[in-house]
């Protein structure tokens, strides 16, 4: 049986990684083959990233056939943007799951997630489409992170915490217990998040009793 093939799209420093943790599935046994990216910012010609052809651009991705893809961009809004065209265009989405994650077996993942090396998900977490959880970050038990999120490394949802579509955690961020954050909503960087955030929220301070929740465009 021949292998499909598995676009990445994003050629830049997070793409490299997904294309490695697809590289990593592939020999695990996942029938896809890593064939290269894809970037809408890259020039007007092909061009060599290590060993791998780069197509340039989207719309280039028209005359390939049996292919999917997994978008490999740290921008929510863009990941949903790219999503659509993608599904548009005909190409399935698709999840990348590192070998070395730890999913329970009742936990939720959305197709065209990317889930990256010892990440967790626990019991009954939610991790949505077209979705980006980094390495070591973690979903805990009844948390959740709608579509089009995005969850950098060390970033923490514990139990019960919820996190908006189109929503993004800054690295060692955190949403403690029960905490639900809109959508369209980011969280700083090594912000300890107790109280709720409406959609659009800028969570900025990282002293947990004096956080300033900014209004920012959806």
């Amino acid at each position: 049986m021949t292998n499909r093939s598995l676009i990445v799209f994003g050629a830049r420093g997070f793409g490299q990684e997904v294309y490695q943790y697809a590289v990593d599935t592939l020999i695990a046994g996942m029938r896809l083959q890593p064939a290269g990216f894809a970037d809408d910012k890259v020039g007007s010609s092909a061009e060599q990233i290590g060993s791998e052809v780069s197509w340039h651009s989207i719309d280039e991705l028209s005359y390939i056939q049996d292919s999917d893809c997994v978008i490999a961009v740290r921008d929510p809004a863009a990941r949903r943007a790219i999503s659509a065209r993608l599904v548009s265009m005909g190409h399935s989405p698709f999840s990348v799951v590192h070998p070395t994650a730890w999913i329970s077996h009742n936990a939720s993942i959305g197709i065209g997630a990317v889930i990256a090396p010892f990440a967790s998900i626990n019991h009954t977490g939610v991790l949505g489409a077209n979705s980006a959880l980094n390495a070591y970050a973690s979903i805990g038990h009844d948390a959740g992170a709608e579509d089009h999120c995005v969850i950098p490394p060390h970033a923490t949802l514990n139990g019960g915490a919820q996190l908006g579509e189109r929503g993004f955690l800054g690295s060692h961020a955190s949403l403690l217990l029960g905490s639900v954050i809109g959508s369209s909503s980011k969280v700083s960087a090594r912000v300890a998040v107790q109280e709720n955030a409406p959609p659009g929220s800028l969570v900025v301070d990282a002293k947990a009793k004096h956080r300033v929740i900014l209004a920012v465009e959806g």
